[in-house]
Parts: C-alpha cells; structure tokens; sequence
C-alpha cells in the first residue's frame, strides 16, 4: 500500500503543473529615469493618468487577457479584478485620454519591447529582468507572502 501511494504521488508530481514563486516587479525603458510608487502605477493602468513622472507620455505593455501576471499587477498592486480595469480602462478609452497597453505574447517578448521603446512600462518576474531595462517598482515583501503563479 505504501508503495502504491509513493508511485501515485510521484505520477501526480509529474502531471501536475509547475508552480513557481514569481516575485513581479514593473520594469521601465531606461529612459525612465524615475522610480514608480504604487499610487503612480494604479493611475497609470487604469488610465488616470498618461504621462510619467518626468512628463513623457507612457508606453505601456502588459500580457493578454487571463494571464497570470495580470491578475499578479492587478490584484498585488491594483487591488481590482481583471473585470474591474478593463471596465476602468473602457471608460477612459472612449473619453480619449487613454491609450490601451500593447499586447505581447510572453515575458521574453516584453522585455524585448520594453527595451526597445523609450518611456514603456510593463511587469515580469523578478527573474527575467536583465540589464536592457530598470526595475521601476517592486512590491513590499509582505504583499507577495503566499504569492504564486503558475507559468
């Protein structure tokens, strides 16, 4: 019997999918010369606000609908449901004073735009960040306590 239950759990080891501790962070074009408070970046996704610290309008970049780091920046950081900012952003997009972010496929694909596109913004895991981009804002250690995300 114990035997069976080791081969079981190893076998649902295996199948199941990996689920990795992310640790997201906002990261910037290096024409970002500023750091980004929480107040700044909820303004920011949700189309209050257009324009960085310095002045410049955003460039914004974030993952499509459903991913997992979306709902990591929107329930982190945002503190509102996916439903909640797209709603928000609706709002704003037809008064105009909203651009709607540009879609990418995956965190390799933001990186690689973020860093190509002066004043862009976008969020990956702490991992991916390499020296083509500047961590712009990192959550409180607090905030990500049970935090996962699965990739």
């Amino acid at each position: 019997m114990y035997k069976l239950l080791i081969s079981v759990l190893l076998s649902l080891s295996v199948l199941v999918p990996a689920i990795a501790q992310a640790e997201l962070v906002v990261v910037g074009n290096p024409s970002v010369k500023t750091q980004l408070t929480r107040r700044q970046l909820i303004d920011i996704y949700l189309g209050k606000a257009t324009v960085l610290p310095s002045g410049d309008s955003a460039v914004l970049f974030e993952y499509g609908s459903g991913h997992p780091l979306n709902n990591e920046l929107y329930q982190l950081v945002i503190k509102r449901t996916e439903n909640q900012i797209l709603m928000n952003r609706q709002k704003q997009l037809v008064s105009g004073k909203f651009k709607a972010p540009t879609v990418v496929t995956d965190q390799s694909d933001l990186l690689k735009r973020v860093a190509a596109t002066p004043n862009a913004i976008g969020y990956i895991d702490i991992q991916y960040v390499d020296d083509s981009v500047v961590v712009l804002y990192r959550p409180e250690p607090e905030a990500l306590v049970g935090r996962t995300v699965s990739f």
